[in-house]
């Protein structure tokens, strides 16, 4: 995509490496064996992953429904649907609350509900 600037997803250990995924790097004697720009890395991705570990677990809070283990099964109930909305609606609550410990941490203001919904 020329001319755009690539977005990355951060994909932890149980995903592989690939076009727009950023995972850990890994060396199989250990950590300590990586060079000093790849446990930069690490430890970048690791202060990303803890935000978004935040958010989900914000969503799980405001929503206990969407915690997966409480009842939610795959093939009994429309799971992605429920959590779709659970997210759209903890967007919602941290718009109108007017901060987000992710927002924070990228440096992002929340937008208003009606910028979030797109209503202007």
């Amino acid at each position: 995509m020329q001319g755009h600037d690539l977005l990355w997803i951060y994909g932890n250990r149980a995903y592989q490496a690939s076009y727009g995924v950023a995972v850990p790097w890994e060396d199989p004697r250990g950590r300590r064996w990586l060079p000093i720009e790849k446990k930069r890395w690490n430890r970048a991705l690791s202060s990303v992953w803890i935000a978004v570990e935040q958010a989900f677990g914000r969503t799980q809070v405001l929503w206990t429904y969407t915690a997966f283990h409480k009842g939610v099964e795959v093939g009994w109930q429309p799971v992605p649907a429920y959590f779709i909305v659970a997210v759209l609606l903890t967007n919602c609550y941290t718009c109108l609350r007017g901060n987000s410990n992710a927002g924070s941490q990228f440096l992002v203001p929340p937008l208003s509900l009606e910028e979030y919904l797109t209503l202007q």
